[in-house]
């Protein structure tokens, strides 16, 4: 008798289950969904960016003014190429041709734009890192110091 209830109760369910729009199954855990980032992968990474220097040079006033710099021109950039669009698509023949060349024209600026500002960050990161390469060795040295001028009677 327990085995017909449970064959019962499971007919049951897989004919509610066949019902066009039926409740589905989840996706498995292990799957994460399409275009979602899995959060785990980014969890190590925002680890990983604590222990070295990125948060020093993220965090650095003259790399966050050339990317607000960058920023501006990229709004620029993009506002002239929707009114490109714009006039492109009312164009007829040889101001369609016209057209082309001008965003042909915006998009190899864009692309010296992009190379330029990323050649600045590259620049600056280099900078913070040269500035930090030896303040371990540094920090030795001031504290080896520190200890020679105390034992003499200068620290006092």
């Amino acid at each position: 008798m327990k085995t017909t209830k449970t064959l019962a109760i499971l007919c049951g369910l897989a004919a509610v289950l066949a019902m066009p729009g039926a409740i589905q199954a989840a996706p498995p855990d292990h799957a994460p969904a399409l275009g979602l980032k899995n959060d785990k992968k980014s969890e190590a990474g925002d680890k990983a960016k604590e222990k070295g220097k990125g948060h020093v040079i993220k965090n650095d006033a003259e790399i966050a003014k050339l990317r607000d710099e960058f920023q501006k021109s990229r709004e620029t950039h993009l506002a002239a190429v929707e009114k490109l669009r714009d006039q492109f698509k009312t164009a007829a023949g040889d101001k369609k041709a016209a057209i082309r060349e001008q965003m042909a024209t915006l998009r190899a600026e864009w692309a010296t734009t992009q190379k330029q500002h990323a050649q600045e960050i590259k620049e600056r990161a280099k900078e913070i890192r040269a500035e930090f390469k030896n303040r371990e060795r540094d920090r030795v040295v001031d504290a080896t110091q520190d200890m020679k001028d105390s034992a003499k009677g200068k620290g006092r």
